[in-house]
C-alpha cells in the first residue's frame, strides 16, 4: 500500500486504532502487574527467599506489602508456579476466616442459620445458596472491599428466607443493606485476578 492509502485508512478508522490500542494497552498492564488486591487495597508484592526454606513458602502482610517467602535455588518458572500457589492458598484461608466471621453476624442479624461455609472458586458466579442453607463463596471475593463481601454474604443468607430472586427476597436483602444495588452492580463489574508478575521482577 502507499503512504497516502495507509494514511487514508488509519485516519478512516481512527476510532477503531485507538479503542484497539487501549484494550492491548490494559492486557499488557495486567501481565506485568506487580501488586494483588486484599479486601479492596492493592499490596504491592515482595518476593523473598531464605536458605531455610526448602520446598513450600508462605505468605503474610507486612510493612503494607505482601511479603511471598519461597525457598532459595529454585527455577525461574518453579517459583512462579509456586508464588502462584502460596498466594491462592493464602486468600483461601483469610477468606474462610472473614467470611465465617462476616457470616456469624450477618446471620444473627437476620434470624437465620446456615449450615456450611464452601470456600470454591466457579467461573460464573461469586456465590450460592442450597436449599439447606450451605453456602458455597468464590475466595477471589476476598480480593474486593469488605462491603462487597458483606453484600454477597447477605445476598446468599437471603436465601434461607426466600429461595428465589422476588420482590419479597430484595426487600430482606434492602433491610440489612439498603444500597445493595450499588453494591450489586460493583461487585458484578469487579475484576479480580491471581497473576503476579514473575518474582525475579522484584526481589
Amino acid at each position: 500500500m502507499s503512504r497516502r492509502a495507509i494514511e487514508e485508512f488509519a485516519q478512516s478508522e481512527r476510532a477503531w486504532i485507538i479503542k484497539s490500542a487501549l484494550a492491548a494497552a490494559k492486557k499488557l498492564h495486567k501481565a506485568e502487574k506487580n501488586s494483588v488486591a486484599f479486601l479492596g487495597t492493592e499490596y504491592p508484592l515482595q518476593f523473598i527467599r531464605s536458605k531455610l526454606l526448602r520446598k513450600n513458602g508462605f505468605c503474610e502482610i507486612q510493612d503494607n506489602n505482601l511479603h511471598i517467602h519461597l525457598p532459595n535455588n529454585m527455577t525461574a518458572e518453579k517459583e512462579k508456579l509456586l508464588a502462584q500457589k502460596l498466594l491462592e492458598n493464602w486468600f483461601r484461608t483469610q477468606a474462610a476466616e472473614i467470611f465465617q466471621q462476616r457470616a456469624d453476624f450477618y446471620a444473627a442479624q437476620m434470624g437465620v442459620r446456615y449450615q456450611s461455609i464452601k470456600i470454591t472458586d466457579p467461573k460464573s458466579r461469586w456465590g450460592s445458596c442450597d436449599r439447606f442453607g450451605n453456602l458455597a463463596l468464590s475466595w477471589r471475593t476476598i480480593m474486593t472491599p469488605m462491603e462487597l463481601v458483606d453484600y454477597l454474604i447477605v445476598h446468599e443468607l437471603a436465601h434461607i428466607i426466600r429461595f428465589d430472586h422476588s420482590p419479597a427476597y430484595w426487600r430482606v436483602v434492602e433491610r440489612i443493606i439498603p444500597d445493595y444495588k450499588e453494591r450489586r452492580k460493583s461487585l458484578n463489574t469487579a475484576e479480580v485476578s491471581l497473576n503476579p508478575a514473575h518474582p525475579h521482577q522484584d526481589d
